[in-house]
């Protein structure tokens, strides 16, 4: 580009100059900007918002999906997007305006009972033997419950017998009650409010059991034929 003495440009600039400010003005314009979109492959990060822009090829629209916890980052062409259902995703957010329920406290750990209510109302109900009853009597009962994934494994333990118990919340399961009163039942356990509630269903009315945790301290009620058995344990010191 030439300048005269007095600091203008000469016609020849004058033209180059006027072409710079053409392109400078489609830039910004929106049809520059829709033409930079359809070649955009920009990417989010874990916690940003998704982006979404238009496939020069195709013409769909292409959603750029935050990161997934192992750090990969995957496109979902829109077509193909799979409908979520945040009600199977998050149980505990429900009604209108998604009021949040609060979770129950965990019921995992090690827990050493220290009160045993009508244990013996609640075996009679069950048809345990009088011999058993006595030794059932003076037992000082430990309950393990841990969590895998969506399974609960509940064990109770004593120096006389052990009895374990494995489910996942609402999915109805056999179960064999060995050690107890040996009864094949069908059980199913779900989520009432904060309490764990167990139905069994058999040769007995009304069986079933409700685990909650109340001032620091598992709960356990057992009933059977209008007995119900109240037990109360508190967290090993060891944990």
């Amino acid at each position: 580009m030439s300048w005269n003495p007095l600091g203008f440009p000469t016609c020849g600039s004058r033209r180059t100059l006027l072409r710079l400010w053409a392109a400078t003005v489609w830039c910004a314009s929106p049809a520059a900007a829709t033409t930079r979109t359809s070649s955009s492959t920009s990417r989010t990060c874990c916690g940003s918002i998704a982006r979404t822009s238009t496939s020069s090829t195709s013409g769909s629209p292409t959603i750029y999906q935050p990161r997934t916890c192992d750090g990969r980052c995957v496109d979902v062409g829109a077509s193909a997007a799979p409908q979520v259902d945040h009600h199977a995703l998050f149980p505990h957010i429900s009604g209108e305006g998604q009021q949040v329920i609060n979770m129950p406290a965990s019921l995992c750990g090690t827990w050493d009972m220290i009160s045993n209510v009508n244990l013996e109302g609640y075996m009679i109900a069950l048809g345990i033997s009088p011999f058993i009853r006595k030794i059932a009597l003076r037992l000082k009962l430990r309950k393990v419950i841990e969590q895998q994934g969506d399974q609960y494994i509940i064990k109770t333990t004593s120096n006389f017998r052990n009895y374990t118990v494995s489910f996942r919340v609402g999915q109805e399961f056999q179960e064999f009650t060995q050690g107890l009163d040996n009864k094949h039942v069908k059980s199913l356990v779900t989520w009432e409010g904060n309490k764990l509630v167990c139905e069994q269903i058999g040769e007995k009315k009304n069986r079933g059991w409700a685990h909650w945790i109340e001032d620091d301290k598992l709960h356990l009620e057992l009933y059977c034929e209008g007995e119900v058995c109240k037990q109360v344990f508190k967290k090993n010191a060891n944990e």
